[in-house]
């Protein structure tokens, strides 16, 4: 009996420990809570609709925006397409920024790299008032960035580090690019270089359909799946970047002399009938054309028409990175294009557009083959 009270009181003062350092566990992730939120504030914070210029010097690039009737220009190149929305994700930034920490009384601002920041951002509102913010290193633990507010060294605020990722851009970057067209069924490509033009085109007199006409002027029949192959990046083109609006100054892009590609293509578009018969240069199938038969009562059928399309591209010089400078004929900016792609387009030769399908003959029944 004796024992058996003995193991219950030491077992209640067992219980009774417990619940002590529980307690003591419990106040102390509060106590931490409570230090973490006197730790994190608001080190900027400003009202983004209001603000109408921004500068941004990021080492030796330095760019002033201007925003006029709601729309953000670059003020070195009123031309230059600014894309709006990808503009107005970086000036989200400033609308309230959350200091991780906040370091009081440094006497040496060099230790945060704040001596000679790596972004420096000036906000202007409407009312001529600026505000200036400093951004130095980055911390390797912490992963955040140490930021003034109007040069007030006595306060160094330690913010997201990504904030200064975003402000750390090529200008080019920022260009609103047009679109390269959509092109699907390829009925011709054309190659002019260097006074010699390549061939490959849709031809009826053809036994596999398409033919290949080499540089040196020689026809030959081209293989459909060598043609398809060949034709498939141009299908997947786009724009590897934005270069300039500006088309004075053509020859230092080498596009004053370019090699120039002639795509030919057909797309399926929805007409009315009598916008169909307005068009004699289309091409339509014998199925579109019996549909169009079928609704002739009803003016305002919509008919599917095959319409003939062309694009000119104009391929310049290359850049640093081995990329081409291009331009569309249709298109008013000069972007670039991939190495890979513009090397397999312009080194066509004849020999990888011959057909290596000899005939669908039965072999038992084969004598001799010619």
């Amino acid at each position: 009996m004796k024992k058996k009270n003995t193991a219950l009181i030491a077992g209640i003062v067992v219980l009774a420990l417990l619940l002590i350092f529980y307690m003591i566990l419990h106040n102390s992730g509060k106590e931490d809570s409570q230090e973490n939120e006197k730790e994190s504030e608001t080190a900027f914070e400003t009202d983004i609709d209001d603000v109408s210029e921004v500068v941004i010097q990021s080492g030796d690039n330095k760019y002033n925006f201007t925003k006029a009737e709601d729309t953000w220009k670059y003020d070195g190149d009123e031309s230059f397409p600014l894309d709006q929305s990808a503009f107005e994700e970086i000036i989200k930034k400033f609308e309230k920024i959350a200091a991780d920490r906040t370091l009081e009384g440094q006497d040496n601002v060099s230790e945060y790299g704040l001596d000679n920041p790596t972004v420096t951002v000036s906000l202007k509102d409407k009312d001529g008032n600026e505000q200036t913010l400093q951004f130095g290193d980055t911390n390797s633990v912490t992963s955040s960035s140490y930021m003034t507010v109007n040069g007030d060294n006595k306060k160094i605020y330690m913010v997201s580090s990504t904030i200064v990722t975003s402000l750390q851009f090529d200008l080019n970057d920022l260009a609103e690019k047009e679109k390269f067209p959509s092109i699907s069924d390829i009925t011709g490509v054309s190659i002019n270089k260097n006074g010699q033009t390549f061939t490959i085109a849709k031809d009826s007199a053809s036994g596999t359909g398409w033919s290949v006409t080499g540089w040196d002027g020689t026809k030959k029949d081209a293989g459909s799946s060598q043609v398809s192959e060949y034709t498939k990046p141009i299908t997947s083109m786009s724009w590897t970047g934005f270069i300039s609006q500006n088309t004075e100054d053509l020859s230092q892009y080498g596009l004053d002399a370019p090699t120039v590609v002639t795509i030919d293509y057909q797309v399926t578009e929805t007409k009315s009938s009598d916008d169909a018969e307005d068009n004699s240069d289309q091409v339509y199938s014998d199925k579109d054309t019996a549909s169009e038969s079928e609704n002739t009562e009803d003016a305002d059928t919509e008919d599917k028409v095959t319409v003939d399309k062309q694009e000119i591209l104009s391929i310049g010089s290359q850049t640093e990175d081995g990329s081409y400078y291009a331009k569309l004929a249709n298109q008013s900016g000069i972007y670039t294009l991939s190495e890979s792609v513009v090397d397999s387009l312009l080194n066509a030769e004849v020999n990888q557009f011959l057909s290596t399908y000899i005939s669908d003959y039965i072999f038992a029944y084969l004598d001799k083959v010619t």
